[in-house]
């Protein structure tokens, strides 16, 4: 009977524990910051440099959209030229991978830090600014063609955990002028 007592209040805790995990889970979630990429792009034009390349001097909107500051927020957004959408996944991902270097103070594979120190900035609720696409496009391919632009976002919630949103958007690329940015259809994820 003991046994019977001892199994039937062990199952008990453990559902309980489940049930406190569920619901500490879904507090954290719901209070915490959730930091994303509206859904315009501004990108003007495109200055075709001597060596071939385009600058792009433009940026995209990046905002807290969730309840709660959003700490050390670092953004990463190139422009990449490409015939298959899915490899625009590997690019964003390499850019979070650069985003955390800074965010977190901690160098990683390819890219490296000057010091120690964390960088990015703090986005109250609500709160949105303007990032910089990164970098210079290389069009290899005749125009017009499709650009990609992938990039991600990190930052620290309330609770010091790390979080990120990946994003993409693309658009038709003539030489010098871009059609109207759309998002990817891969891409987009925020965890």
């Amino acid at each position: 009977m003991e046994v019977v007592t001892l199994l039937i209040l062990g199952v008990y805790t453990l559902i309980n524990y489940r049930l406190y995990r569920t619901t500490a889970d879904s507090f954290h979630a719901d209070q915490r910051p959730w930091v994303g990429v509206e859904s315009k792009v501004e990108i003007p034009i495109a200055v075709k440099q001597p060596n071939g390349k385009y600058l792009l001097p433009g940026h995209v909107t990046v905002k807290n959209f969730g309840p709660r500051v959003a700490r050390n927020v670092f953004t990463i957004t190139g422009a990449v030229p490409t015939d298959d959408p899915n490899s625009v996944c590997s690019f964003a991902e390499h850019n979070c991978w650069a985003a955390w270097s800074f965010a977190s103070g901690k160098g990683q594979e390819g890219w490296t830090v000057s010091s120690n120190e964390k960088e990015g900035v703090v986005l109250f609720p609500d709160q949105d600014r303007p990032e910089a696409v990164f970098g210079a496009l290389e069009v290899k391919k005749k125009l017009p063609t499709e650009i990609f632009l992938p990039g991600c976002v990190v930052y620290f919630d309330q609770f010091g955990d790390p979080h990120r949103t990946l994003f993409c958007f693309k658009a038709m690329f003539d030489g010098s002028n871009f059609a109207e940015w759309y998002q990817c259809q891969v891409c987009n994820d925020a965890k």
